[in-house]
């Protein structure tokens, strides 16, 4: 149910009346982009004040996929604004696989708190939603 209260809130705060999947595509391309980026700017900090090695390396590790993430959704806005929604979508497809690595890196021993878990959700599900989005629009 936090999925479904969560991707009908960002529709809802971006949404005008006259969306198509075009409008659609393009908050979620957006979303996508400012959340990835927020998270990677919490990580940064969480990296700095670190004092647990294993703490620092799941950080490292959610830093790098979060920067991957970051650079695909930049390309996939440019592409975007170009309406070359092919390149757009090839752009976000890597994204999926780059957030879930920082899931999974606080699930490997030892298995420190995970800091960023909610974030990573919320990236998550934008991500899906870009994807869903954008196959409908060059569909």
């Amino acid at each position: 149910m936090e999925e479904y209260a969560f991707c009908n809130n960002t529709f809802n705060q971006n949404l005008s009346p006259t969306a198509d999947i075009t409008a659609l595509t393009q908050i979620t391309v957006e979303q996508t982009l400012k959340v990835a980026t927020d998270t990677h700017t919490l990580i940064v900090g969480l990296i700095e004040k670190a004092t647990d090695p294993a703490e620092k390396n799941a950080l490292t590790t959610c830093e790098n996929a979060y920067h991957d993430v970051m650079n695909g959704f930049q390309q996939a806005a440019s592409a975007f604004f170009e309406k070359d929604y092919n390149s757009m979508l090839k752009a976000e497809q890597p994204a999926p696989r780059a957030q879930a690595s920082c899931t999974s890196i606080f699930n490997t021993p030892p298995n420190p708190p995970n800091p960023v878990a909610e974030q990573n959700t919320h990236t998550k599900i934008l991500i899906a939603m870009a994807i869903v989005a954008g196959t409908q629009l060059t569909s």
